[in-house]
């Protein structure tokens, strides 16, 4: 097709380039010329326009060429700066080159000068090392002699105080000092490190009934001479020294009880009134205050001690008893010694043994003296975990005194100290430390990576203490397996037990589940403990994770019960109720998130490479802040028990939920009782973590005890399936009468289907009107609220529904052909015939669901 207007767009084109063109030719004989644009400013305003523009141009012409011309004498003045430049830079090559040259004549000088200091050092140090030795070799003769001189001073000292004392007679405190060190002596020369059948090799682990601590776990195998030499001197204690005033010489059961027959017979001649003791239930506050049942001690043990020293008497009861222990302590002490070089397939070599055996004679013949003495001799034994003070009473088994007045707490006791109270006669309490007690404390000693193990060696022994590597012994173990299986099966039971009318026990279960997947899981990790592994991070976050079960199912148990408890009253909870369980909820999640974040927060700190310093106040912070939550937890849950136990009291037999109410005071009072618990023992680990393992074992034993208890009345506290629910039926039977509310509303306001209905909304705030309207009893009340929600429910779905009549009518003139459709939407009309009294059964989709599309909508039939 051809276009008419083609041509005409071409021309004006190359108007427009010849216009622009003679503009052009204009505007530069303007400028060529003197006259300027001033004579056509005023000759047409479009023109004059033109012009301005044109000026401003020019103008702005003339700036960029002067601009330009400033730049281009810029450029010339920076070549010639950068020509400057570069002949600097070569005058500075020059420069360089010259020095490096210099650097390297200089270096060669350098190490011609360290090599002739360095083998002239080699010489002097040669003629050094030869002066040393020579002086070493001179010193050690010189001490060798003094030591010589000293033993042979210390033999005659030693050989005049025996001749000088009778056996039978009490030791002066010189002879005891000698006694006891050589005693001491004796267990040195058999746990030394020297002993090489003794040392545990690296990977080995002792069992636990050595090292119930982990004390190796903590130090390393290098110090397993401390925890050996600790063994044996708790074997010696438990054969001789396990009763005060010499009444344990003779050792435990039998023999100690042949002592305390002796006592007994003694005691009834001046006291006919007095209970008779045994090794459980020990009386020996008389030889505590009256000096002459000392003298009657003391000179009984002085004939007990001729008695088991004289060759004569070596058949007497006494003496064999005495022999009977000696022989039970040798082999104790032989039967760890044996267990311990099995480690290395070694064996006890026969001088170790006999070592032995004048090891364990000694401490019959101190123990002996214990009863001898009049005075009270014991020994001191700090307990593990207990503070102590290095320098009058306490040293340091490595250290001495040289950390003196620094407070630490005891990790082992290497040697037991020695003490003596009174003399027996006039003074009875006065205290002198014989011997200093030897104790062995590793904290802050070894550091050691967490990717490799844990050591457990912080002053502010806070989280790592409380949730890490901390062997509760076998005993425990065995509990918490226990108390895991009987949870486990309780939750199950009650999980299948309930009743699928009691949705609202979901949480509470939950809650369950997660209890005895704590239980499980702490199992798992007190069994790690106990074979004591190396520690990794994946361990440590593994322990994390199972504290984190823990808190969310203790959330989860007390929402979960007081959510049971307004199930009691209530199907629906009221807004009040349920805005309090809400909140109730709300802030028990809340404190757990700020729990849980904390544990977090001190995990990724300890696995990270973050100061120690940061690390306890991260803890401190946790560990505080875990009171105050259990506190809170122990506050929700008294006032929760308190109303549970107070409304079962009020129900009589025959109320619903009777029987199950009862158990749900008893799940309410098992929670009170394992919270406050847990306050008590998290508030004593806060303020003091000495002897952690027994409060943390407490721990453990509550909790667990509490929840065996907590698990088996909750399951009872839910009904289970198959049984009628109460308020279920009464919720059944407030929607059945809504129904027949709804049916006389409608027949009332249409006569019967002759008139034309209402909405359903007007139909129901009748009703509602009606019931408000009503007195209702306290026993009616459950009635009353099901009414109100059903109509609340209905007028939330219903409310701009009308019934629609549909031709056709009965014998009295009434509708039958009625249909509820929207209002305003009455196009298609699918009806069914029911009559007025079924009209609502579409209403209630339970009981009678019916969907049509009728013309491409949907319609409900009524």
């Amino acid at each position: 097709m051809l276009n008419p207007f083609k041509n005409k767009k071409t021309d004006r084109e190359e108007a427009l380039k010849e216009y622009l063109s003679q503009y052009d030719d204009f505007l530069n004989r303007v400028q060529g010329s003197g006259r300027g644009f001033g004579m056509f400013q005023h000759r047409d305003d479009t023109l004059g326009d033109m012009l301005s523009c044109a000026k401003h141009l020019h103008k702005d012409k003339s700036k960029l060429e002067r601009d330009l011309n400033l730049h281009v004498k810029e450029l010339q003045r920076a070549g010639a700066k950068i020509e400057d430049n570069e002949k600097m830079i070569e005058s500075l090559q020059f420069e360089l080159g010259r020095m490096q040259h210099e650097k390297e004549e200089t270096t060669r000088e350098h190490g011609a000068q360290v090599t002739n200091m360095v083998q002239q050092h080699s010489i002097d140090m040669g003629l050094e090392e030869s002066r040393r030795i020579a002086q070493k070799e001179s010193f050690e003769d010189q001490i060798d002699r003094l030591k010589k001189d000293h033993s042979n001073e210390i033999g005659k000292l030693v050989g005049q105080l025996l001749v000088n004392q009778k056996d039978e007679q009490g030791w002066p405190d010189d002879k005891m000092g000698v006694k006891f060190r050589e005693l001491q002596r004796l267990m040195e020369s058999v746990t030394a490190p020297r002993n090489k059948e003794f040392l545990i090799p690296a990977g080995k682990r002792l069992p636990s009934h050595l090292d119930a601590t982990n004390f190796l776990g903590r130090v390393g195998t290098g110090k397993s001479h401390f925890l050996l030499k600790s063994t044996l001197w708790a074997i010696i204690r438990e054969q001789f020294f396990s009763a005060p005033f010499g009444f344990g010489v003779l050792g435990t059961g039998k023999s100690q009880r042949e002592l305390f027959d002796m006592y007994n017979a003694w005691r009834k001649l001046f006291d006919a009134n007095a209970i008779a003791s045994s090794p459980e239930r020990e009386d020996y506050a008389i030889f505590r205050r009256d000096s002459l049942a000392n003298n009657w001690r003391s000179a009984t043990f002085q004939y007990i001690n001729v008695a088991l020293t004289a060759p004569e008497h070596s058949h007497n009861p006494i003496a064999r008893l005495s022999t009977e222990n000696l022989n039970s302590t040798v082999a104790r002490i032989l039967s760890v010694l044996s267990e311990v070089a099995g480690l290395s397939h070694a064996s006890v070599r026969p001088d170790t043994q006999e070592q032995v055996r004048q090891m364990v004679l000694l401490g019959r013949d101190i123990a002996l003296q214990f009863g001898i003495q009049t005075a009270q001799l014991q020994l001191v034994v700090p307990n593990h975990g207990e503070q102590i003070r290095i320098g009058e009473s306490f040293h340091d088994c490595e250290d001495g005194d040289s950390f003196k007045g620094k407070a630490h707490d005891v990790d082992l006791v290497t040697a037991p100290g020695l003490q003596k109270l009174g003399d027996g006669r006039a003074d009875m309490h006065s205290r002198r430390a014989m011997k200093l007690h030897a104790l062995a404390n590793w904290q802050g000693r070894f550091q050691v990576r967490l990717s490799t193990c844990i050591q457990d060696t912080r002053e502010e022994m806070d989280y790592i203490s409380l949730i890490f590597t901390l062997d509760m012994g076998l005993g425990c173990i065995t509990f918490e397996a226990l108390v895991a299986f009987i949870v486990t099966f309780a939750v199950l039971f009650a999980v299948v037990r309930r009743s699928k009318d009691w949705p609202e026990a979901v949480r509470l279960h939950i809650g369950l589940v997660l209890l005895s997947a704590w239980f499980i899981t702490h199992w798992i990790d007190e069994v790690v403990d106990h074979e004591k592994p190396d520690v990794t991070n994946d361990y440590l976050i593994f322990t994390m994770f199972t504290h984190i079960i823990r808190i969310c199912s203790d959330v989860f148990v007390i929402t979960g019960l007081w959510r049971i408890i307004i199930r009691y009253d209530f199907l629906r909870p009221l807004k009040p109720d349920s805005f309090a369980d809400t909140l109730f909820a709300s802030v028990l999640w809340v404190l757990a998130g700020v729990h849980v974040a904390l544990l977090v927060v001190t995990t990724g700190t300890w696995l990270g490479d973050v100061d120690v310093d940061k690390v306890n106040s991260i803890a401190k912070a946790r560990s505080a802040f875990e009171v105050t939550y259990m506190a809170v937890q122990f506050c929700a849950m008294l006032v929760m028990s308190i109303y549970a136990i107070s409304r079962a009291t009020e129900r009589q037999t025959g109320c619903p939920y009777y029987n199950e109410f009862g158990y749900m005071a008893h799940a309410s009072f098992a929670l009170l009782l394992r919270s406050f618990c847990e306050v008590v023992i998290v508030g004593q680990l806060d303020r003091d973590r000495s002897h952690l393992r027994n409060t943390q074992r407490a721990r453990d034993v509550t909790y667990g005890l509490c929840s065996i208890y907590l698990a088996w009345v909750v399951a009872f506290a839910v009904p289970e399936k198959g049984i009628e629910d109460p308020l279920v039926v009464k919720d059944h039977s407030a929607v059945e009468e809504v129904k027949r509310l709804i049916e006389a509303k409608i027949a009332e306001v249409t006569e019967g289907g002759k008139n034309t209905a209402p909405t359903m909304s007007s139909v129901l705030n009748g009703i509602e009107e009606t019931l408000k309207a009503q007195t209702v009893s306290p026993d009616a009340q459950q009635e009353y609220f099901m009414k109100l929600n059903e109509i609340a429910r209905l007028r939330k779905q219903y409310a701009d529904w009308e019934p629609v009549y549909k031709g056709g009518s009965n014998a009295d003139g009434q509708n039958e052909v009625i249909e509820l459709v929207k209002k305003n939407d009455r196009s298609v009309a699918g009806a069914q015939e029911t009559g007025v009294g079924r009209m609502l059964a579409r209403i209630w989709p339970e009981n009678n669901k019916q969907n049509k599309d009728i013309g491409g909508k949907s319609q409900t039939a009524v």
